[in-house]
C-alpha cells in the first residue's frame, strides 16, 4: 500500500451549493477534479487541476455553461498561457504568473487551495488571477482576509460543512 492521496467526497460551500470532488496523487503529482451543484442539482461549474510532485500548478480546466477555460503555466513559471472557447469564438490568454500568484476561481475553492499553500513574503497580500462564472481571467491582488477558501487539512482536503469522504478505489 503506498501513501498517495487516493480520497474523493462531497460537502457544502458556503453559500449553500454542493461541492463533489475527488482526489489522485502519483508519481507525476495530483489529479484534482470537482463539481460545484446549484441547489436544483444542476451543475454550475466542473473543474480539473494538476500539481506537480512540488504542488506546483501545471493545469487548469473548467467548464460551465458559458464555455471551457485551459490554463497552464510557461515551463519558466513567468506567464500562464491558454484561452476560452465559447459560443462562436476562442479567446487567448497570457497573463503574468509565478510562485506568488493564487488562482481564484469562483464556484471552486480547490484551486485557491492548492495554490495558496505558500505564504506571501509579507504575510498578507498576493497576486493572482481570478476567474468568475463568465471565465474572464483578471489579475489581482487580495489581501489573505479577501480569500474565499474553506480551511483545508494537511492534505489539502477542503473542510466543508455537512461533508463525507470516502476512498477513491475500493
Amino acid at each position: 500500500m503506498n501513501a498517495w492521496l487516493r480520497r474523493a467526497g462531497r460537502g457544502l460551500l458556503p453559500d449553500g451549493r454542493t461541492l463533489v470532488w475527488s482526489v489522485a496523487e502519483g508519481r507525476r503529482g495530483q489529479r484534482w477534479r470537482s463539481s460545484t451543484l446549484g441547489p436544483e442539482g444542476r451543475l454550475d461549474l466542473a473543474l480539473l487541476i494538476e500539481v506537480d510532485g512540488d504542488g506546483w500548478f501545471n493545469r487548469l480546466e473548467l467548464t460551465t455553461s458559458r464555455g471551457m477555460l485551459t490554463l497552464h503555466p510557461e515551463p519558466d513559471r513567468s506567464r500562464v498561457d491558454g484561452n476560452v472557447v465559447s459560443e462562436g469564438r476562442v479567446t487567448p490568454i497570457s497573463l503574468p504568473w509565478s510562485s506568488e500568484h493564487v488562482l481564484w476561481v469562483r464556484d471552486s475553492p480547490i484551486a485557491e487551495i492548492l495554490t495558496g499553500r505558500v505564504e506571501a513574503a509579507d504575510g498578507r497580500m498576493r497576486p493572482g488571477l481570478s476567474i468568475n462564472s463568465t471565465l474572464e481571467v483578471a489579475q489581482e491582488t487580495r489581501t489573505m482576509e479577501e480569500w474565499t477558501r474553506p480551511p483545508a487539512n494537511d492534505r489539502g482536503v477542503p473542510q466543508l460543512d455537512a461533508s463525507d469522504e470516502w476512498d477513491l478505489e475500493s
